[in-house]
């Protein structure tokens, strides 16, 4: 799965699962992954209310299927404090994996990059790489072995 360097983010400096969500809309818009922020903190917003996407071990998978993303493309977002996310082992969130998906490529590519992620987050060299991780090479490299 490649990951392009721009979509590598450090010291996000958000309090909270809203205010974090809110900076990854944003910043996907000014690297040109969503034409909206607005509809896509939306989608990511309507997607937490199903269900959080706080993994666990500290990661958070947020994610969503709308309209405005330009291409389908994994952001990592590293936070300068863990966050509550209410996640699946009520342990807060210091990294988040962000998932946009064109909603024409909703099928398939949706679940692809979702499962074939989750599946990495699984194996502690992995999870703990990226939680560990300084630099953005260190990042990439994790990821070109996913």
């Amino acid at each position: 799965m490649e990951l392009a360097e721009q979509n590598i983010f450090f010291d996000i400096s958000a309090r909270s699962k809203k205010s974090a969500l809110k900076q990854i809309a944003e910043l996907a818009e000014q690297i040109n992954v969503v034409t909206d922020r607005k509809a896509f903190y939306k989608g990511l917003m309507n997607r937490e209310k199903e269900v959080t996407t706080g993994f666990g071990n500290g990661v958070a998978i947020p994610h969503c299927k709308i309209d405005e993303v330009i291409k389908p493309s994994v952001l990592v977002f590293k936070f300068a404090d863990a966050i509550d996310w209410q996640s699946l082992d009520d342990q807060p969130v210091k990294l988040a994996i962000s998932l946009a998906v064109p909603s024409a490529d909703a099928g398939t590519e949706h679940l692809k990059m979702l499962s074939t992620i989750s599946r990495q987050l699984i194996h502690e060299d992995f999870r703990n790489g990226l939680l560990n991780s300084t630099t953005k090479e260190e990042i990439i490299a994790l990821f070109k072995n996913v």
